[in-house]
């Protein structure tokens, strides 16, 4: 009887560890500081390990896999925008190549706030400042928050970018990252895989509580896109693109041209109003101009631009 009892035990056993999801543990994340976040991560479907059964939660985190796990987090995608040419990422980065497994995630990002200097090569690490700067602009693209107004002082604080400054100010007061034991942020040491997991884990949390920002998309805000080209000089075009907009508080501009053969593709992006203004609700044409040599055609690429009004 006491055997009987023992085999029906082990047989529950068996089946409930059967039927329970498990979630595969890389093997080299256990006790690290970002081990539950990184698991988190995993669970979501954002982060992959370098291999099956691990992670290097202590490797440098490359470009190509910061952009590509925003694109991942914050479901990054191209559905807002209307193309004349189906972008690359060899029109934005010139040593970014169109056929690697990070290529599009590169241009999701490029489209979507996660921009990079356009000699940026996808293999070399990402410094922790420039990961809190793309990190807290996908935060702040989510909506509104609050903030407390405090300032966090830290002894490496001339060391910043003044680009950077703002989202590590951001960080800290939200607490998605913390300052070493010395009060240090390091900004300009390359930000690890865990770094990064523990940071972005945080604020994809602190990001599932916003609401998020209904406002009309711009691509749609755009009516009416003309070209109008006018001889300047016996080599040179100016090209003026107007478009049509709800009212005189939105605006304009010319972002990037990217020369393809004999075709110019000019990025632009809507201004939007300033926050707390009142506008007469009109449609109103406005313009953009630019200087373009004789042998070139331009096509225009509507780009997505939101200003939101963050707290500081």
């Amino acid at each position: 009887m006491k055997k009987k009892s023992l085999f029906t035990a082990a047989l529950s056993l068996v089946l409930i560890l059967a039927l329970t999801p498990v979630l595969h543990a890389f093997s080299d994340v256990s006790g690290h500081k970002a081990e539950s976040h990184i698991l988190s991560l995993k669970e979501r479907g954002v982060i992959n390990g370098v291999n099956s059964d691990a992670f290097n939660p202590d490797k440098e985190l490359t470009y190509a896999q910061a952009v590509s796990l925003l694109d991942r987090a914050f479901e990054l995608d191209l559905s807002r925008f209307r193309f004349v040419k189906q972008p690359v990422a060899s029109d934005m980065y010139e040593n970014v190549a169109n056929d690697q497994w990070y290529s599009e995630a590169f241009v999701e990002g490029y489209y979507n706030g996660v921009e990079f200097a356009a000699d940026v090569n996808p293999n070399d690490s990402i410094s922790r400042e420039e990961f809190a700067s793309i990190l807290m602009a996908q935060v702040d693209r989510k909506g509104d928050y609050p903030l407390i107004e405090i300032y966090i002082d830290y002894l490496d604080a001339k060391e910043v970018q003044p680009d950077y400054s703002n989202a590590i100010q951001k960080l800290l007061i939200l607490k998605f990252a913390e300052l070493t034991e010395d009060q240090k942020f390091n900004p300009t040491q390359s930000i690890t895989r865990g770094e990064a997991a523990l940071w972005l884990d945080k604020a994809l949390l602190f990001a599932d509580k916003l609401t998020v920002n209904e406002e009309v998309e711009p691509s749609s805000q755009f009516d009416n896109v003309k070209l109008t080209t006018e001889a300047l000089t016996d080599t040179v075009n100016k090209v003026t693109i107007s478009a049509d907009v709800p009212h005189p508080g939105y605006g304009i501009k010319v972002t990037n041209i990217k020369f393809v053969g004999d075709i110019a593709y000019v990025d632009i992006e809507i201004v939007e109003p300033l926050p707390d203004m009142m506008y007469p609700q009109v449609i109103t044409n406005v313009s953009a101009s630019i200087y373009v040599d004789k042998q070139y055609k331009v096509e225009v690429v509507e780009k997505q631009y939101i200003n939101k009004s963050v707290a500081q």
